[in-house]
C-alpha cells in the first residue's frame, strides 16, 4: 500500500511538474478556493500546529480494525540553507517502512519523498475557511476544518480533514489532523475493502498521550 510506485507513476510526475514546490523554488501549489468563502464559516488559524513534527523525539501509534498497527516517526533533521526539513517515517506493521520529508515555511507545511527532490504543499499557513481547497501534486485536496472530530471513541478538537481528489501520501484518501496532536486518522478507501488507522497514543515534545 505504501509503495511509491502506487502514489506516483511516471507518466504522471512528467505531467504535474508545473505543479510541483522545488526547494529554494517560489512554489507553485498556491491555494485555490472555491468562490463560496463568503458563504463559508470564518475562521484564522495556524496551520502549522495541526502537524508537530518539529522534534526528533516525536511519535504517533495507530491500529486499524484488523489489528494491524502504523507507526509514525520523526526518524532526522537536516539544516540546509537556514531551511530545516524532518524525515518523518511511516512504518506499516508486515507490510514496509517508508520516508517522506516535510519542510515549513511562510507558505505552509510542505513534503517530498526525498531530502533534495520535489517538494508538495501538505498544509497552507493557514486555515481561514470552514471549507476550502488547494492543490498538491496537481491533485485538488479539499480542506475542512471542524470544531471537533471523534476517532477512537475520542474527541479531539480544533480538527482538519484533508480528502484527496486521489491519492498522494502512502495511498491515503482522507487524513485527519486535530490541533497539537498531528493526524489522527488515516483512511485509504481504494482497495477491496477500506482501512482506517486511528491514533491510539502519541509522544509530543516529551509528552506520551494514550487513549
Amino acid at each position: 500500500m505504501f509503495g511509491y510506485t502506487r502514489i506516483f507513476g511516471i507518466a504522471v510526475m512528467a505531467l504535474c511538474t508545473s505543479c510541483s514546490f522545488m526547494i529554494n523554488g517560489d512554489g507553485n501549489d498556491d491555494d485555490q478556493h472555491t468562490g463560496d468563502e463568503k458563504k463559508q464559516k470564518p475562521v484564522s488559524v495556524a496551520a502549522s500546529s495541526l502537524f508537530p513534527f518539529r522534534d526528533n523525539d516525536n511519535w504517533w501509534m495507530y491500529t486499524e480494525q484488523g489489528g494491524n498497527r502504523l507507526r509514525i516517526e520523526i526518524s532526522d533533521t537536516i539544516s540546509d540553507d537556514n531551511v530545516t526539513y524532518y524525515r518523518v517515517s511511516f512504518m506499516e506493521e508486515m507490510v514496509d517502512t517508508t520516508d517522506d520529508w516535510f519542510m515549513q515555511y511562510s507558505g505552509g507545511t510542505f513534503y517530498g519523498e526525498s531530502l533534495t527532490g520535489t517538494y508538495h504543499r501538505f498544509l497552507p499557513s493557514r486555515i481561514s475557511t470552514a471549507g476550502d481547497t488547494f492543490t498538491a501534486d496537481c491533485r485538488t485536496v479539499t480542506c475542512l476544518w471542524k470544531d471537533s472530530v471523534t476517532c477512537n471513541a475520542t474527541e479531539f478538537k480544533r480538527a482538519v480533514i484533508l480528502k484527496y481528489s486521489s491519492p498522494i501520501i502512502h495511498g491515503f484518501d482522507t487524513i485527519v489532523l486535530a490541533d497539537s496532536i498531528g493526524i489522527v486518522e488515516l483512511v485509504d478507501d481504494d482497495g477491496r475493502w477500506t482501512i482506517r488507522y486511528e491514533l491510539d497514543s502519541c509522544s509530543i515534545n516529551g509528552i506520551t498521550q494514550r487513549w
